[in-house]
């Protein structure tokens, strides 16, 4: 029998081998140059909040001098501070950035998917209609951003959307300069008109159901513009949080919301869209009947044009899965990257069998579950109304109901087996 592979053929093995090898090559390469660029990015991130740690120095040095410039200075800085009142301080925060780079993270595969896995079920993400933690894990700070927000490590405020402002040394108002390289994911840049329809015109709206923010946003009085990208807010009297509520609720477009009618966002499940690194796949504001609805998985794609430092990521996917055992199957079958962890959970990965070892001791090696809890967990607290509540006094308005209600909660255990 006569060999069919012949000089054409030996010569296409040899052609497609050396294109796989370059193929190959080419990634080993490009995987190096996003190493190298992740070192790059941390050692900027360093500088740059060696720069922040200086301009909160140099703020601090200056707040006792007016904003105005003094007589023979650049008209370009009394441009920079035309936005604000005479005779108040300015604070200025730098631009937001990342904390670490995730270039920097060797195990990250550049332009991938983030799987996060739910325990319940989110059924709305409409910005100010979402009533749970899971609507705001996608919303906030993904998909739509404040005018600023908490720095996770030095715990201080620092401008988002905003990159200056003033508050009254009387805490009676404040105004906040928004940056003018801030834009929605449509291309649209975000203005102070913007910050005064989302708080008058959509969380104030009686007619949509956005209680649970207009409670917590109770503070403001009103929200004035001043020019494009200068927004004054009015308090209703001086209080401790009234410029983290200025500064922390989310913006939205008015230019898109502003087409819905207050039944329609009402009975939305899913009309976001934002200024923020990702936006909603799939999300088309001029057919608002094809929007992300339950159970489907809610899936964000990253913001191509976002004005501020783009994610690595492509996507990030949040999947639910209900069952705690099956949820657990999933994240350790490799179906999903991050998940909250529960009692039963870690008690079945960490705990320890009838001879005092670890259950699952695979599970500890290439897991840290002390890591599981982090400052997305929030913070929990107990408060007992001790006022009068339908005319009457509660029964908490007795310290021994209080302290004996106290005593009640195991704080050792908590302490010892969750907190340690």
């Amino acid at each position: 029998m006569t060999s069919k592979f012949g000089l054409k053929d030996f010569v296409l093995l040899v052609a497609i081998l050396a294109v796989g090898l370059s193929v190959w090559l080419a990634m080993v390469q490009r995987q190096r140059e996003w190493r190298q660029l992740g070192l790059v990015n941390t050692k900027l991130n360093e500088l740059e909040r060696h720069l922040v740690l200086m301009e909160d120095r140099l703020a601090a040095a200056a707040a006792s001098l007016p904003a105005s410039p003094a007589p023979g200075a650049p008209q370009a800085a009394a441009a920079d501070t035309a936005w604000a009142r005479p005779g108040v301080p300015v604070t200025r925060t730098g631009s937001w950035s990342f904390v670490h780079s995730p270039l920097a993270v060797e195990a990250l595969e550049p332009d991938g998917t983030f799987t996060e896995i739910f325990e319940g079920q989110p059924p709305i993400i409409t910005p100010y209609r979402y009533a749970d933690v899971y609507g705001r894990r996608v919303v906030l700070g993904l998909v739509c951003e404040s005018l600023g927000a908490y720095h996770p490590e030095t715990l201080k405020l620092r401008g988002m959307l905003a990159d200056a402002w003033q508050y009254a040394p009387d805490g009676t108002w404040a105004r906040v300069h928004i940056n003018p390289a801030a834009r929605f994911s449509d291309g649209r840049p975000v203005t102070s008109e913007d910050v005064r329809y989302t708080y008058h015109d959509f969380m104030s709206n009686m007619e949509i159901q956005a209680e649970r923010f207009r409670s917590v946003y109770s503070g403001i009085q009103t929200v004035t513009p001043i020019d494009p990208h200068t927004v004054e807010f009015v308090f209703k009297e001086p209080r401790f949080d009234n410029l983290d509520q200025a500064l922390g609720f989310p913006i939205i477009p008015r230019h898109v919301y502003e087409h819905f009618t207050s039944t329609q966002v009402n009975q939305s499940t899913g009309l976001l869209l934002g200024s923020g690194p990702f936006k909603l796949e799939g999300f088309d504001p001029a057919n608002p009947a094809e929007q992300w609805a339950p159970p489907r998985d809610i899936v964000l794609v990253r913001n191509e044009s976002y004005w501020g430092p783009k994610p690595a990521l492509e996507r990030i996917r949040f999947k639910v899965v209900q069952d705690s055992l099956a949820r657990l199957t999933a994240y350790t079958n490799g179906e999903g990257d991050m998940m909250r962890p529960i009692p039963i959970q870690w008690d079945a990965k960490v705990g320890l069998d009838a001879e005092g070892r670890p259950k699952d001791p695979d599970f500890l090696e290439h897991h840290n579950p002390l890591k599981w809890f982090n400052m997305q967990g929030g913070y929990s607290w107990i408060g007992w109304q001790c006022g009068p509540r339908n005319g009457k006094l509660t029964p908490f308005h007795d310290r021994r109901v209080r302290l004996a209600m106290t005593h009640l909660i195991d704080r050792e255990t908590i302490r010892r087996e969750i907190e340690k």
